[in-house]
């Protein structure tokens, strides 16, 4: 091709053209070293399948000092990116996104950087890197450079459908990404996120700034790094982890002397105090997963917004009784398909409970489906506290009775339900009630309401419950204004006498 000197973008698509220029009995690389490309920016390269390298061991730094995106797709017998001796033209890179490649093994090649070659550390300005389908990947980076070459402005990196990826980062690499903002691993073939062969103590808290954190379908990830992982996530945000079985607690808390209270079989994080302070949602998914190990002192996770789980088998609570006064931010609350589940909030200090009122003062939705071994949803006393819930839906959970479930010892009072605008109960085979005893419920503003495939339930409750506001009401497929303007109570005894005499009919 001989000079580029002006060439800023350069695109090359597998036309028969290029495949002619590119096969030959000896490999080539796609650039050799009669080409120069001083000002070269922009490179795309897609379906060139006889392509095995890019770049020629011989190419003057010079030629890519001014490069700054790549993007390679379907090149299939690609191996490699970016050798080792050009790590240190990469002035100016700062986006890679390499998809559908089959052969490619390796993305970074340190193999061939050593103190001899680099007296000064190799700053690589990446700031957006996206791995996904590369079937050969076996390493991001295939050796740990040992602080000769860093990747300090990364800010997201996602890798997907790896599956030969065992690990993603070497530990000095790990250490020295103190911008990575967001970090995405899906359904590769992880066992470790940071290479730690020898479990030797890391230096520095990893990710200081990582807001987001998503590992998905990683089945065989036994942990962060191997030795002593202490979490704090400063400025983790978001935590996201589905599909995956490896893991036997995620949050486990130790002392300040490092002692674990009940240990178990695996933690994911371990917690001094006061960690995850700014975690907004956590979303969970995963057969064998447990949530909450320890006392959980300090303010851990006190800006927890939204917590949403499906498919925790092995959990018999939610949310423990030491976890509840942490989430007095909590905004919406999900459980999906989570049979072992027999209580949602465990309560054991209730006086604190109804006299601060402070736990979950700000919950406005709560959704619980599929969680067969269930029998009620709240006690009384924490129903009083749900003065901001607005969506409160159980769906499709066998053994629930009642939702609020009185204490005994105490005269029934009132609860009122002062935001509440949507009551769903779906197919609970087993209940009877809302509430068995005579707490006087007021909903001043309920307008949507709606009771299906409950065969069980004769009456709302005990007392005439107040929806002074309620304009849709939907009673299995009954017609919504053949009730408007009758209680609860009436509504749903009507119905019931109706499928008795129907049933006696035939």
């Amino acid at each position: 091709m001989g000079s580029l000197d002006s060439t800023r973008d350069f695109s090359s698509t597998g036309s028969s053209a290029t495949q002619e220029l590119c096969t030959s009995d000896v490999p080539t690389p796609f650039f050799n070293e009669q080409v120069t490309l001083p000002s070269l920016e922009d490179l795309t390269m897609e379906s060139l399948d006889n392509v095995i390298a890019i770049w020629h061991n011989q190419l003057p730094l010079e030629s890519c000092c001014n490069f700054k995106s790549l993007e390679i797709s379907k090149c299939n017998k690609l191996l490699n990116v970016f050798p080792s001796n050009i790590l240190k033209g990469l002035q100016s890179l700062e986006y890679v996104k390499i998809d559908d490649c089959d052969s490619i093994e390796e993305i970074f090649d340190l193999q061939g950087v050593n103190c001899k070659e680099i007296h000064d550390i190799a700053t690589i300005p990446l700031l957006h890197l996206f791995l996904e389908r590369l079937n050969s990947l076996k390493s991001v980076w295939n050796k740990d450079p040992q602080g000769l070459v860093s990747f300090q402005n990364l800010l997201f990196l996602k890798v997907a459908r790896c599956p030969c990826l065992k690990y993603l980062f070497p530990i000095t690499v790990a250490e020295g990404l103190v911008q990575l903002h967001e970090l995405q691993i899906i359904n590769c073939g992880v066992e470790e996120i940071v290479a730690n062969e020898h479990g030797d103590e890391v230096k520095s808290s990893l990710f200081p700034k990582l807001t987001s954190l998503t590992l998905e379908g990683l089945d065989k990830l036994k942990g962060f790094y191997r030795g002593t992982r202490i979490a704090r996530g400063p400025h983790l945000k978001k935590l996201i982890m589905l599909k995956w079985d490896q893991v036997g607690t995620l949050f486990q808390e130790i002392d300040s002397e490092g002692y674990i209270d009940s240990p178990i079989q695996q933690s994911f994080f371990l917690l001094e105090k006061d960690a995850f302070l700014n975690l907004e949602q956590l979303i969970l998914m995963g057969p064998k997963m447990k949530i909450w190990q320890g006392q959980f002192s300090g303010e851990s996770f006190c800006k927890l917004r939204l917590l949403r789980i499906r498919e925790c088998h092995d959990i018999l609570v939610v949310i423990p009784s030491n976890v509840l006064p942490k989430l007095h931010n909590l905004e919406e609350l999900h459980v999906n398909k989570c049979n072992s589940v027999k209580e949602v909030f465990e309560l054991v200090d209730k006086e604190y409970q109804v006299e601060t009122g402070q736990i979950f003062k700000n919950l406005h939705s709560l959704e619980v489906r599929g969680c067969g071994n269930l029998i009620y949803l709240v006690t009384s006393s924490m129903a009083k506290t749900l003065v901001q819930l607005k969506v409160l839906t159980i769906e499709k959970c066998e053994l629930v009775e009642e939702i609020v479930r009185h204490e005994g010892g105490e005269e029934p009072y009132d609860i009122v339900f002062s935001k509440l605008q949507r009551l769903r109960l779906v197919h609970l085979q087993s209940l009877k009630w809302f509430c068995s005893t005579r707490c006087i419920f007021k909903f001043p503003s309920l307008e949507q309401f709606e009771v299906k495939g409950c065969p069980q339930m004769e009456y709302f409750c005990e007392t005439v419950p107040s929806t002074p506001r309620v304009k849709e009401v939907k009673i299995d497929d009954h017609a919504e204004e053949h009730f408007l303007g009758c209680d609860i109570n009436t509504i749903i005894h009507n119905t019931a006498l109706e499928k008795v005499c129907e049933i006696s009919f035939f």
